[in-house]
């Protein structure tokens, strides 16, 4: 990811090819919503009380090091799909798909503002950028919702939402839900008596 010094020679954002994109690969959301699961447990099974300011910085990087590890899982996707993390901390973690860039953002929260930012947020890079945006519960320990959006400036001119049937709950080993089904009672003759009708 780089600043470009013709930033309009990538052409407008095309709504319409971004989610063909999506459509054509399904697993994408998968994989982000794994990523994020497996990140959220990692970080509550971390025994210390941490502030929300050390929290949402360690979720980024459990996220991307989730995101990054569990590509295996998904075989199709993982040739398409680079994740770079700055080992010295001093550049900005993204990953790339479909000539796409991808950073990761907390839901309301304002970006620091710094020149590599601001282009982001204007839309100054090599290539388009999406914020996958995501919102935790107020405990911090859960994902609520979870999201694609591209910014032009300080305006959302798209969002994707990706579907979550329900908090992920990390606190558990498993975020499938399970149908419940209402057993009615049953009742015996012998309850009946003999004078009861039907």
């Amino acid at each position: 990811m780089q600043t470009s010094l013709f930033p309009n020679e990538k052409g407008d954002f095309d709504a319409g090819h971004f989610r063909a994109q999506l459509t054509k690969y399904p697993q994408f959301e998968m994989w982000l919503k794994l990523g994020f699961v497996r990140a959220y447990t990692h970080l509550n099974q971390i025994e210390c009380a941490m502030s929300k300011r050390l929290r949402s910085t360690n979720l980024h990087e459990f996220a991307f090091n989730e995101l990054r590890d569990c590509l295996s899982s998904f075989p199709t996707l993982e040739p398409l799909i680079e994740v770079v993390q700055s080992k010295a901390g001093n550049q900005k973690n993204f990953f790339s798909f479909g000539n796409y860039f991808f950073i990761l953002k907390k839901e309301d929260v304002n970006s620091n503002d710094t020149q590599i930012n601001h282009k982001i947020q204007y839309q100054e890079m090599n290539a388009h950028v999406i914020s996958v945006e995501y919102t935790v519960s107020p405990m911090q320990d859960s994902i609520i919702s979870l999201c694609l959006t591209y910014y032009m400036g300080n305006r959302s001119i798209f969002t994707y939402n990706i579907p979550l049937s329900s908090v992920c709950d990390t606190s558990t080993e498993t975020s499938e839900i399970a149908d419940v089904v209402p057993i009615k009672p049953r009742l015996s003759q012998k309850a009946l008596g003999k004078n009861a009708v039907g």
